[in-house]
């Protein structure tokens, strides 16, 4: 992979080379997620986060949360099947940064690839679809800084909202998640183009401080992160492979 599709890289980072793996995820209802809380935080302030979403339902739908013990949270929501994508960071309830509403719609039951890159120091929030940007939102730092000190305490959900707006969990199926910690990384680097089709391709990149790579190949264990030494997820209620990945 170019070294150009990464900004930001840190001298601890993860190396990465973390295969696709031959499953997806399939989860169904606000009690079924994966979550875990990192010892320390990684860079906040950017984050390059990659999945595959499918979904069931036409409705706006938690997929991904970072909250901290100061009292921040970051989140993600969006829909498959809806026209709606939207991000947001909130501070004790005052919300310093949203990317506005972004219609841009998938198909109930189809495939679709989204990346985000979260860049504080830069003051956007650009989101991709398939390998094409459909939102760069800039947005302009409030006061101590759009994010937490790095130092905090990181809780990460896939599937679940935590904290403010009433957003329900994901009910679909997800592939490929991977979080690159401290990193803005190109959409070219998870997916490619072939004669018009977009196809995942494994990120072989570093990860960061608390990166993931989340191959959900193992049944038994489908928090499991395929980053060495990387913190794994803990399930939380059911969560079911699907052996129909996008290819």
């Amino acid at each position: 992979m170019s070294r150009r599709a990464i900004a930001g890289l840190a001298p601890a980072a993860v190396v990465g080379g973390v295969p696709l793996g031959a499953f997806a995820a399939s989860m169904v209802g606000d009690a079924n997620y994966l979550s875990r809380k990192l010892p320390s935080a990684g860079d906040l302030r950017q984050y390059t986060v990659s999945i595959w979403m499918r979904g069931a339902v036409n409705a706006l739908q938690s997929v991904f949360q970072g909250v901290n013990d100061a009292g921040w949270q970051t989140t993600s929501y969006w829909s498959v099947g809806g026209d709606r994508l939207s991000g947001r960071s909130f501070r004790a309830g005052t919300q310093y940064m949203q990317t506005g509403d972004i219609f841009e719609s998938s198909p109930i039951g189809t495939w679709s690839h989204w990346v985000f890159q979260l860049n504080s120091p830069a003051g956007e929030y650009v989101v991709w679809k398939d390998g094409t940007v459909v939102s760069t939102q800039a947005f302009t730092v409030n006061g101590d800084d759009v994010f937490p000190d790095p130092q905090s305490t990181w809780q990460q959900y896939i599937g679940a909202r935590h904290g403010y707006y009433n957003i329900p969990g994901w009910d679909g199926d997800l592939y490929d998640f991977r979080y690159v910690d401290g990193l803005i990384v190109a959409p070219t680097a998870f997916g490619f183009d072939d004669s018009g089709t977009w196809r995942p391709q494994a990120y072989d990149g570093p990860f960061g401080t608390h990166g993931c790579a989340l191959q959900f190949d193992s049944a038994g264990d489908m928090g499991l992160n395929g980053v060495s030494g990387g913190q794994n997820f803990t399930v939380n209620g059911t969560i079911t492979q699907v052996a129909d990945p996008p290819t």
